[in-house]
C-alpha cells in the first residue's frame, strides 16, 4: 500500500496528527520495538495529544486573556494569607461543574487577576469554555447594546461560555442609579450568576457565592467568576 493511500484515509479520518507526522512516529515506534498494539496504542495517543493541544489553544484565544498567566506562576509567598490547597482545589474547577460563582477581593496589586486567568486557564485545559472581560467593558457593551435594542443579544454573548471572568469590579465608574445587570434575565440565557456590586457574586438561588479574599482594605477592587450552567 502505498504511503499516498494511507495519507488519503488518515485524511478522511482526520487523524491529521498521525498523517502529518507519519514516517517520524513509526520510526519512533520502530525504536521502541513496540508490538503492534503498542504502535496503535502511541499512534492514538499522539493524535489526541496534537487534538487537545489545538483546542486549548482555541480556547485560549477565545477566551481573550490580556496576558499569560499561571498557577505554577503565582507567588504565594507574597500572600501568605492566602491558602495554596484552596487554590488548587478550584483549580480542579469541580465548582465550575456544579455552576457555582467565585469572588476574589482584596486590595490592587495583590494578584486577583492573575489568579483569575490562571484558573481560567485551567478550566480550558478540562474542557470548559471561558470568557476573559474587565467589568467596565462589560458594561458599557451591554449599555451600548440596550441602546440599540440589542440587550437580549448581548447578554446571550456573555452566558454562552460555561466559565466567565468579570475582571477590575472595583474600577467600575460610580453612578447615583447604577444599572443592574442580570445575566439570567436574556431568553435563551443560562448564566448561574448575577453580580450586582464589587463585593458580591449571586448564585441562581439567590444565595451569595463562597469568596477568596485577602484582609479587608480600605480600598479594595474584585474579579467575579461566575460559571453558567
Amino acid at each position: 500500500m502505498s504511503v499516498e493511500l494511507i495519507e488519503q484515509m488518515l485524511t478522511r479520518l482526520k487523524l491529521t496528527a498521525i498523517r502529518d507526522q507519519l514516517d517520524n512516529l513509526l520510526d519512533e515506534a520502530g525504536r521502541k520495538e513496540l508490538n503492534l498494539r503498542e504502535a496503535l496504542a502511541f499512534l492514538c495517543e499522539a493524535e489526541i495529544a496534537h487534538k487537545d493541544q489545538r483546542r486549548i489553544t482555541m480556547g485560549l484565544s477565545i477566551a481573550q486573556f490580556r496576558f499569560v498567566r499561571t498557577l505554577d506562576g503565582f507567588d504565594f509567598a507574597a500572600q501568605p494569607s492566602l491558602d495554596p490547597k484552596q487554590i488548587r482545589e478550584l483549580a480542579t474547577c469541580r465548582w465550575v461543574a456544579n455552576g457555582d460563582s467565585l469572588l476574589l477581593l482584596g486590595p490592587p496589586g495583590v494578584g486577583k487577576t492573575h489568579l483569575a486567568a490562571a484558573l481560567g486557564r485551567e478550566a480550558i485545559q478540562l474542557g470548559y469554555s471561558v470568557l476573559f472581560t474587565p467589568a467596565t467593558v462589560l458594561v458599557a457593551a451591554l449599555a451600548q447594546a440596550h441602546v440599540e435594542g440589542r440587550l437580549d443579544e448581548r447578554l446571550l454573548y456573555y452566558s454562552k461560555p460555561k466559565l466567565l471572568v468579570i475582571d477590575e469590579l472595583g474600577y467600575l465608574p460610580s453612578r447615583p442609579t447604577p444599572p443592574t445587570c442580570s445575566f439570567s434575565s436574556s431568553p435563551g440565557a443560562t448564566s448561574a450568576a448575577v453580580f450586582w456590586s464589587p463585593a458580591i457574586a449571586v448564585s441562581r438561588s439567590g444565595e451569595r457565592s463562597s469568596a477568596t479574599r485577602w484582609p479587608p482594605p480600605p480600598f479594595s477592587t474584585a474579579c467575579c467568576i461566575a460559571a453558567t450552567s
